[in-house]
């Protein structure tokens, strides 16, 4: 199935996001969390199966994009050969990608409606720039120094979003409010984890631990307890919310090993399989709820 042709990006952010015809505001969230990300790749292609459709067009908004123990050089050069000179204006969808400035020490979003704006100049960056930045996992990556486009700005150093949002669906959610709040229309949150590795501490466990063995256990209860209470927010504040997540998931974010790839693989149909009739019910109000106007499927040539 080919993808339709491209319209030329427009500038006229009302124009550009008006939810023509629709009944909800859609949304797809997914964690990030390195080679793991090939359980929510796997979801996603489902539901483009089960539509007909690409991800771009069933959903108004798409969030999140996977001493330093690798090189920089490989994952750029795959990067700028994947997206070449394609900007984030030129997103098929609204796209907020995830980072954090350790310079500013705050978040940074690349946005492509805030870049489709003539107010924002300096959010136009290349995609692969932003596909480099929110994959600067600490320790495995080193951060992505980002060159201002405003030539009196400061360069910015920016390692994975995943540091304060691994779970970005109250981000997405957030944007969507604000740009869609006028329509008066109920939001509907598909959000695809990486898998849960179930790490479990009796009190027995934990009761004598100083600081080097808290050191490991605790950044994996952070980012569990973080993305769990975004979770249960995102459930609360959508309207129509769909969580598909993996458990007993222990695979390295960094085991790109035939054997690893394998399980992933396993772990994402056993939970395509689980979750069939919640992934059927998710086609079919996505494919309900597109415009009369919007783009169709082309057939191969």
């Amino acid at each position: 199935m080919a993808i339709p042709e491209q319209p030329e990006p427009t500038h006229n952010l009302r124009t550009d996001l008006k939810p023509r015809g629709r009944k909800f505001i859609t949304i797809l969230c997914l964690d990030g969390g390195g080679i793991r990300g090939l359980i929510p790749a796997r979801v996603v292609e489902t539901l483009e199966r089960r539509t007909g459709l690409p991800a771009c067009h069933l959903l108004l908004t798409l969030d999140g994009l996977a001493g330093p123990k690798y090189s920089s050089d490989g994952i750029e050069a795959v990067m700028k050969d994947y997206f070449r000179t394609t900007r984030i204006r030129e997103a098929m969808t609204s796209v907020l990608v995830t980072s954090y400035d350790t310079a500013s020490a705050s978040p940074y979003f690349f946005k492509s409606y805030r870049s489709a704006s003539a107010s924002s100049p300096d959010g136009d960056y290349p995609m692969w720039q932003a596909a480099r930045a929110t994959s600067a996992a600490p320790t495995y990556f080193p951060p992505f120094r980002l060159k201002p486009l405003d030539p009196n700005g400061a360069d910015k150093s920016l390692v994975d979003g995943g540091v304060f949002a691994n779970n970005p669906a109250m981000c997405a959610m957030a944007d969507a409010y604000k740009l869609f709040r006028d329509f008066d229309m109920p939001v509907l949150v598909v959000s695809v984890g990486t898998g849960n590795d179930d790490l479990k501490l009796a009190y027995n466990d934990v009761k004598g631990r100083g600081l080097l063995r808290w050191a490991v256990p605790i950044l994996k209860i952070v980012f569990d307890g973080v993305s769990d209470t975004v979770d249960y927010e995102a459930e609360e504040m959508a309207d129509e919310y769909y969580r598909f997540q993996e458990d007993s998931v222990a695979e390295p974010l960094d085991d790109a090993s035939p054997e690893a790839i394998q399980r992933l693989l396993a772990a994402a149909d056993d939970l395509i399989s689980r979750r069939d009739s919640d992934l059927t019910t998710v086609a079919k109000t996505l494919t309900d709820n597109l415009s009369p106007v919007a783009p169709v499927a082309v057939p191969s040539t």
